[in-house]
């Protein structure tokens, strides 16, 4: 088990479980330093009208920015070892990340697996309600504004995209281009 101050790079497999926790330890930490304030304030001036109480309510937004990822991420399940150990055969040489927070065109996205190679990115999302055309498009377009061309695929079926991997496999490599397109991919990640 990897402690929250450990850093665990965004995409490998323990990442969503030390997301989690580590928004949960900073959003308590936050929320208890503003109950701290509060409650000095409360203390040495004998009332809450006082600039404690204002420095403890502008302390709620960083808070709450903490918070809402953490609440957005309960809603979705990690993969299991097994799984992703499987998965890790099938993809080869490609670049794999698993259980990543994205942002497609304003929108958040989860997704399963993320397989980068030289000529695509692969994607499977098991949840989530983005359709299919939205993720693939917005994901395209914003690798087009960082200058590169790939090709974006998105799966619901595992099966399928074990086939989709299976082909692409065939293609020369060319390792600087798919760093980049890593590069690209990882400013979307949260």
């Amino acid at each position: 088990m990897k402690s929250i101050f450990m850093n665990v790079e965004k995409g490998e497999y323990n990442y969503f479980s030390y997301f989690q926790k580590r928004k949960l330890f900073f959003t308590l930490l936050w929320f208890a330093l503003i109950a701290i304030i509060l409650d000095a304030g409360y203390i040495y001036h004998g009332t809450v009208n006082n600039v404690m109480t204002v420095a403890a309510i502008v302390l709620v937004l960083p808070a709450s920015k903490l918070l809402v990822p953490l609440l957005l991420s309960l809603r979705y399940k990690a993969v299991d070892q097994e799984s992703y150990d499987e998965m890790r055969k099938t993809c080869g040489e490609g670049i794999l990340y698993t259980n990543c927070f994205f942002s497609v065109k304003e929108k958040l996205a989860f997704a399963d697996y993320v397989l980068i190679t030289d000529s695509a990115i692969v994607l499977y999302m098991s949840q989530g309600k983005l359709t299919k055309p939205y993720v693939e498009s917005g994901v395209k377009e914003f690798l087009s504004k960082c200058e590169e061309q790939v090709e974006v695929y998105l799966y619901t079926d595992l099966e399928k995209m074990k086939s989709k991997i299976a082909s692409l496999q065939e293609k020369p490599v060319k390792q600087h281009h798919r760093e980049r397109v890593e590069a690209a991919f990882q400013v979307l990640i949260l």
